[in-house]
């Protein structure tokens, strides 16, 4: 016979459909990430990432935290110190999926400014430990941008393609209209 503990029931995750739903996905991305890498750091970032939704904590933007964290575990990570292009660290001013990574204004051509308050959350929810955070106070336009950013980053490099993803979006929509 096999006994087990339950470690955490998540009650705040079950009694709330976005909860749920990004629960779900993030669930969903975990099983996909560990493919290709069977780290022992996957389990505590999921983990973490569970804790941060249950205690009621903006589930997209842990969501999105934990997506920035797993892009290097699936072998396409950003380049968050530098100008993904040149190297150089100076002068940044955009950052940019196509690259890969931050843009100094020297190779800056066609690339869309984003805001340097996105670009300073995305190199911050790569560095923040998860476990660590308390409180969430970002303006929604500023989660929606970051949200994009990796919506669109995971849509180009990862070929993960979620069922869980697409409702997430459908209620996002739901709820908006």
């Amino acid at each position: 016979m096999i006994a087990a503990d339950v470690i955490s029931s998540y009650s705040n995750i079950l009694t709330d459909l976005n909860r749920i739903t990004y629960a779900s996905y993030i669930l969903e991305l975990t099983t996909q990430v560990l493919k290709d890498n069977k780290e022992e750091s996957v389990f505590h970032l999921l983990k973490n990432s569970l804790e941060k939704i249950d205690n009621k904590l903006d589930p997209m933007v842990i969501t999105n935290i934990l997506e920035i964290k797993y892009l290097d575990l699936l072998g396409v990570g950003l380049v968050l110190d530098s100008c993904s292009i040149c190297g150089s660290n100076k002068n940044i001013i955009t950052i940019d999926g196509t690259y890969g990574g931050l843009i100094c204004s020297n190779c800056h051509k066609d690339s869309i400014i984003i805001d340097e308050k996105t670009i300073k959350l995305i190199r911050m929810f790569y560095y923040v430990d998860i476990s660590k955070i308390d409180k969430i106070d970002l303006s929604e336009e500023s989660i929606k941008q970051v949200n994009k950013f990796v919506e669109d980053y995971y849509d180009r490099y990862t070929g993960i393609y979620l069922k869980s993803k697409n409702m997430i979006n459908k209620l996002t929509k739901l709820v908006t209209t």
